[in-house]
């Protein structure tokens, strides 16, 4: 069973009267593997400003969630309405087979990160031959190296757009309260919750408005 936890009321009750809408909602999402129900017409919705807990027990689905919220998991019903700066990415989920495939058509992980909702994940997933500011860098959207005729015919304008970013790796790694000294240390040398504190480094480098972080704390 999982339960949903509001931390900071009063600013909660704040933001939410100055929103019309909330920043995620969603709907009687359900998701079973074979004959386990990991999720039962779950629904709850967050408003801006405000920081939601997740809670549950080993196994009752939190990770599903996540992974159906961030576009990475198909749920078998439900619907999903995310309203990120003027971006949305609503999806509606049924058993149908028109819908079915209509819906995986849109329903990308791409889609929702382009939408300013970012994520970390339970096991890290670090580039373990990269360094720690390589990592961080990767988080950061609409990078200009990685178009080939950019890297042609515009070398000085390239190299200026990763310094920039660099330096904003350098400026989360602070943030998140990684020493200088990792810079340029490999990630797979690490420790647990240095490895932890660089996976949130890079979902803030992608600048996301609506961040789901899976067990940050563990």
């Amino acid at each position: 069973m999982m339960q949903y936890e509001h931390e900071g009321e009063k600013h909660a009750k704040t933001e939410t009267s100055h929103a019309s809408r909330p920043i995620v909602s969603f709907r009687g999402l359900s998701k079973r593997y074979g004959g386990n129900v990991v999720l039962d017409t779950v629904s709850a919705e967050a408003y801006p400003g405000e920081i939601v807990l997740i809670q549950g027990e080993n196994g009752s689905g939190k990770t599903t969630l996540l992974n159906i919220l961030t576009g990475n998991t198909y749920p078998d019903a439900g619907t999903i309405e995310a309203h990120v700066d003027g971006h949305d990415a609503n999806c509606e989920f049924t058993t149908t087979l028109w819908h079915h495939q209509r819906g995986r058509a849109a329903f990308r992980p791409e889609r929702f990160a382009r939408s300013g909702i970012g994520r970390t994940w339970q096991d890290m997933r670090l580039f373990s031959t990269q360094s720690v500011i390589e990592n961080i860098a990767v988080g950061a959207p609409k990078q200009l190296g990685e178009f080939l005729l950019a890297l042609a015919f515009c070398p000085i304008r390239v190299a200026a757009t990763e310094r920039a970013i660099e330096n904003d790796s350098r400026s989360r790694m602070a943030q998140v309260g990684l020493p200088s000294s990792t810079t340029d240390q490999l990630s797979r040398t690490l420790s647990l919750g240095q490895a932890k504190r660089a996976t949130i480094a890079r979902a803030i480098n992608g600048a996301p408005r609506l961040l789901f972080l899976d067990e940050p704390l563990a």
